[in-house]
């Protein structure tokens, strides 16, 4: 950083030739920061509400939305130096699947029905290509990752019982009430990572890395993101034990 700022410095004073030095700087200290950080990419991105998920591969961001929020997407560009945009294979609508609206809140699939969305989920899966995400629109998303986990994001509390059977991965930006899986799957919600903030996730390793942007959400400028309004307290647990069913809300 102290030498791209003496590089813009000398780009912005000098009048001579010198102030061609200065640009010289700023590209070796960007190229710098690209390339050679030693910090590897996270493969994996939610954002702290939940909406927005992304997949970086060969410095292409796939994503669950097909325009995604300028704001926080064009911050992982920058970081990532990831510029190209791979947005979700859009499926046919399925008359066969149980069609919800966002009023229902508390419609629960029946075992017709989840059974049902479990076979388009993994239908789409087998068509789609390896971290890139297919959708079902206003419904849930699919992607095969890299290590071969596979990652379903939803938009509606009632395709969780089928999300949690078919992925290793869940996320919702619905404030459940619980933080994980019944299958073992792995849950992100909103009212997870409204205590975590934003996840990013390495997944090289035989375990993947987990980085949260808050790793301590009790320290007095996070606190508030623990408080609970059901209960009116701080820091209280979401859920202690695995659910008897993954239809909780």
């Amino acid at each position: 950083m102290p030498t791209f700022i003496a590089g813009f410095l000398m780009m912005s004073v000098l009048r001579t030739k010198l102030r061609h030095l200065g640009l010289l700087l700023a590209l070796a200290t960007i190229g710098a920061a690209a390339l050679g950080s030693g910090v590897s990419k996270p493969d994996l991105m939610i954002s702290e509400d939940g909406v927005l998920v992304a997949l970086e591969q060969d410095n292409i961001l796939a994503t669950n939305r097909e325009r995604p929020q300028a704001f926080i997407f064009e911050q992982w560009q920058t970081a990532l130096v990831a510029f190209e945009h791979q947005p979700p294979t859009m499926l046919v609508a399925d008359s066969s699947l149980p069609k919800i609206s966002k009023a229902e809140r508390r419609r629960r699939l029946n075992n017709d029905e989840q059974k049902a969305v479990r076979r388009a989920m993994e239908d789409a899966l087998d068509r789609t290509m390896q971290g890139r995400f297919a959708c079902q629109k206003g419904a849930w998303c699919v992607a095969m990752l890299e290590n071969g986990a596979v990652l379903v994001t939803i938009e509606n509390a009632a395709y969780l019982p089928p999300a949690c059977d078919t992925a290793n991965i869940v996320v919702t930006s619905i404030r459940l009430r619980l933080d994980h899986c019944r299958s073992g799957a792995t849950l992100y919600t909103g009212a997870t990572l409204r205590r975590t903030g934003s996840v990013e996730m390495d997944l090289s390793g035989d375990k993947p890395t987990v980085l949260t942007a808050f790793e301590d959400p009790q320290r007095p400028w996070t606190r508030q993101r623990t408080y609970d309004r059901r209960t009116g307290t701080f820091g209280a647990p979401i859920a202690p034990v695995s659910p008897v069913s993954d239809n909780a809300e």
